[in-house]
């Protein structure tokens, strides 16, 4: 089942209810006549119930119950982010490898200083406690996928503060989670993302590529790792 459509449907019928709730509230506002209240109130408060019942319900269903989602204020603003549950850990390797080196184990001729599908460089090889020659790790698929796990964690534990600290909020347009500030670490290093945060995101690192953290934050956001 594609729940996305699902929570597309129903969030389309909910807009929908409240327009016609507005229409409704509105017409009566318009039609101030003691006979028009007088006929017609008792009908017309029973639609807007009905509706606002209704409205509610999808409502409830959709932030509490069915699709996990997050309410936050931003610029005096409600907004709902629902979770896309296609955004897999498996799914976060996947979109990361590709964009890191098209999801190529080989050597990469353009960063000849990184290694593998995910690009690790060799100082954070070493913080992962991986002293291991190029070749060996390059020709070795499984010591990559356990690279990039070691290296997830370590990077959770650095910005363990911060995510504590904002995630769930914005941050120069952007909504912040755990998966899109480690994806930005894999991208500029912890402190990178440190100074992006602390800056409200004005301190934007970029590569050598000029590919900027904000990027990787913004594209890696919504995730549900396994860490």
């Amino acid at each position: 089942m594609d729940n996305s459509k699902n929570i597309d449907e129903v969030l389309d019928y909910y807009r929908m209810i409240k327009t016609e709730y507005k229409k409704i509230r509105k017409t009566v506002r318009k039609h101030k006549v003691k006979n028009y209240f007088k006929n017609h109130f008792l009908l017309t408060l029973r639609i807007l119930s009905i509706f606002y019942i209704i409205g509610y319900g999808i409502n409830y269903y959709i932030v509490h119950i069915k699709v996990d989602s997050h309410v936050i204020i931003h610029d005096n603003k409600e907004t709902v982010y629902i979770q896309d549950s296609s955004k897999t850990h498996a799914k976060f390797l996947e979109d990361l490898a590709y964009l890191e080196s098209r999801g190529s184990y080989d050597p990469q001729p353009r960063n000849p200083n990184y290694y593998g599908k995910y690009q690790i460089g060799r100082q954070a090889l070493m913080d992962i406690g991986l002293n291991i020659a190029t070749e060996d790790f390059v020709s070795t698929p499984e010591i990559q996928e356990f690279a990039i796990t070691l290296l997830l964690k370590k990077n959770k534990k650095y910005l363990q503060a911060y995510i504590g600290k904002f995630e769930g909020k914005m941050i120069a347009g952007i909504y912040i989670t755990q998966s899109g500030l480690l994806a930005g670490a894999q991208l500029g290093g912890a402190g990178s993302v440190m100074n992006f945060l602390d800056s409200g995101g004005t301190n934007d690192f970029k590569d050598g590529n000029g590919t900027p953290i904000s990027k990787y934050i913004r594209k890696f956001s919504g995730y549900k790792l396994n860490l």
